[in-house]
């Protein structure tokens, strides 16, 4: 089991775009082109932006991406995992973060 933390954005200019064109060829029933797939990381485009911001897995062991908005919660108990999420350093544009528990 681990514990996955993303920040959704507002979504960019480029962005949208993208998403208009990827939405148009599901639409049309035509291949979506390559160079939309990649920029969507070849999965389905949500409703913004997502930026993995860290993963807890089921050992307690937090791994970060690149953003410095996550931490480790220093003030609990030896049977307690927790993570410090610093909203001043999430991504620019963050609205929303999502937490996913995964029982993998």
């Amino acid at each position: 089991m681990y514990l996955r933390i993303e920040a959704i954005c507002v979504p960019s200019t480029e962005w949208a775009q993208k998403k208009q064109v990827h939405d148009a060829c599901i639409a049309a029933d035509v291949p979506v082109p390559i160079e939309v797939k990649r920029f969507f990381g070849h999965e389905e485009p949500t409703k913004g932006p997502v930026m993995g911001l860290g993963v807890m897995n089921d050992s307690g062991d937090l791994e970060t991406s690149h953003h410095l908005a996550l931490s480790e919660e220093p003030d609990l108990t030896e049977m307690e995992n927790g993570i410090l999420i610093k909203v001043a350093d999430l991504p620019k544009g963050t609205h929303t973060i999502r937490c996913v528990i995964s029982q993998d």
